[in-house]
């Protein structure tokens, strides 16, 4: 089914549908229970042929099935009957409310669908539902992975349903392309696909085979795998069905052995690995996933609070602001916090330009992060050592310290060379390899050595710490300490680590 051909075109403008006065109107869910709406479609249209809609108040235990999509662009609205109000929703959305609507086993079905379900103009409610977002999605009996009316997706739905993409053979071509010819695939389309795709093959089996691999292609290629919902919606859900135009499909029953194509885009969101996710560092995963979008800049943090262990109590707030939410996920990350930890908050939330900024370098906190280490005075044992990341010269320029940003965080290279009696403090950053230096005055890293010459406690400042990581911006690591998070092989603490201060 083409979207453009979804409804009449007044449906498809904001113009208010002729005998409706009147938007919908929610009324005030109990935020201090976890209460939710659930959306059942009419199995009969209004007069002017608008989908209706029931919307009542329950909970997460009630039986009910979650709708996972893209919401999609936002110039064009179609209008719904929602309790017999007029209602607004997206052009994805109303795509798949058409078909569930046209498919009668739906009509019996209760359905969560964020869009609809929750009261997108209320802020403490939003807050609400989000934070009971991964009950959601956990308690629900079924998750619809809603893929849109892309013929290619379809077509591979439906061969992989079928089982067609083991060759013609199996099937034959009368009964494939009347199955192509009930989905609205024509030849032409098909041999689009084909074409698409660079086969030379002359044979109907290589043809509709490689055919297959294109619709693959195309399935891995959606826009619903960019999503940053979609991590913890996979994740969570007891069953999932991919749906695209009017064919379904039990994930269980759809093959993702072709890695070399899905990979890149699908990845760990296959269903039968994402079990792996579960418990790790919210910092690991906002780095395994930080090429997610989302319209809502912290969604891309707070889609993942369901999954993580270390992270999971970070406070979902839509009022504050996008410093604040990366303030408040270092906090709540101290387990795998590092210098790797500030550059991939920075990244996700994008807040490396206001990081840099006059006024945020003013206010950063002066004692932000700290460390102990061993010392040595000898300079080779330095150069070969991994357990001395730092060098005291007594005697050079009244003496001088120089530090392994190693030891900050592994994935980081380079060294501080620090004068600590000079004021402002002296600090020079030089290439590990190329030995390269670069000379800043800079007020937020204080050294104090101890009695015995053995070891040095450094303490940086915000400021200091994010200047270092823009050093080596061309990096967007990911170290141990944060990888093993959650897992068996977590750091051990007798390990020295950077860590945030009280």
């Amino acid at each position: 089914m083409d979207t453009g051909a979804l409804s009449s075109a007044a449906n498809q403008s904001h113009t208010l549908p002729a005998g409706y006065q009147t938007e919908f109107t929610y009324t005030p869910l109990d935020y201090c229970a976890p209460s939710i709406r659930l959306l059942r479609i009419h199995p009969e249209t209004s007069f002017d042929d608008l989908i209706q809609c029931q919307l009542h108040h329950a909970s997460t235990t009630s039986t009910y099935r979650c709708l996972s999509y893209v919401w999609g662009d936002d110039s064009w609205y179609y209008w719904i009957l929602v309790n017999g109000q007029r209602f607004r929703v997206r052009r994805n959305l109303y795509s798949f409310l058409r078909v569930a609507w046209q498919q009668k086993q739906c009509h019996s079905h209760w359905f969560w669908i964020d869009a609809i379900c929750i009261d997108q103009s209320n802020g403490i409610e939003r807050n609400h539902q989000v934070k009971q977002m991964g009950d959601i999605f956990a308690g629900a009996e079924q998750v619809v992975a809603w893929l849109g009316t892309h013929k290619g997706v379809t077509l591979f739905l439906e061969t992989s349903k079928h089982g067609e993409n083991k060759g013609a053979s199996t099937q034959g071509p009368r009964k494939l392309r009347k199955r192509r010819q009930i989905m609205g695939i024509t030849e032409r389309d098909t041999q689009a696909m084909i074409d698409s795709s660079g086969s030379q093959g002359d044979s109907n089996e290589g043809r509709i085979s490689t055919a297959y691999l294109d619709a693959y292609r195309q399935f891995c290629f959606a826009d619903y795998w960019d999503r940053a919902w979609i991590t913890q919606e996979v994740a969570l859900a007891r069953q999932i069905t991919f749906m695209a135009g009017e064919v379904s499909l039990s994930a269980s029953s759809l093959s993702f052995d072709l890695n070399y194509i899905c990979d890149d885009r699908i990845g760990a969101l296959d269903p039968r690995t994402t079990h792996e996710l579960r418990g790790r560092s919210l910092i690991y995963l906002m780095d395994r996933f930080k090429a997610k979008k989302s319209c809502v800049v912290r969604d891309r943090v707070f889609s993942l609070l369901s999954l993580c262990g270390e992270g999971s109590d970070v406070t979902v707030d839509y009022g504050v602001t996008e410093l604040e939410v990366a303030e408040n996920v270092l906090n709540c990350c101290r387990r795998s916090f590092c210098l790797c930890s500030i550059g991939i908050v920075a990244h996700v939330l994008g807040v490396q330009t206001e990081l840099t900024t006059p006024l945020c370098l003013l206010n950063s906190r002066r004692e932000y992060a700290q460390i102990t280490l061993p010392v040595t005075t000898d300079s080779e044992t330095f150069r070969t050592s991994e357990n001395l990341p730092a060098l005291y010269e007594p005697d050079y320029n009244d003496s001088r310290l120089t530090l392994k940003i190693r030891a900050l965080c592994r994935s980081y290279r380079g060294r501080l060379r620090v004068s600590p009696v000079r004021i402002p403090l002296l600090v020079s950053y030089g290439h590990e390899i190329f030995d390269e230096w670069r000379t800043h005055t800079i007020n937020g890293c204080s050294l104090e050595l101890s009695n015995d010459q053995q070891s040095c406690t450094a303490i940086f400042s915000s400021a200091f710490l994010y200047e270092i990581i823009q050093f080596n911006r061309s990096l967007m690591p990911c170290c141990e300490r944060v990888t093993y998070e959650g897992t068996s092989s977590a750091w051990t603490s007798s390990m020295p680590a950077l860590t945030l201060c009280e």
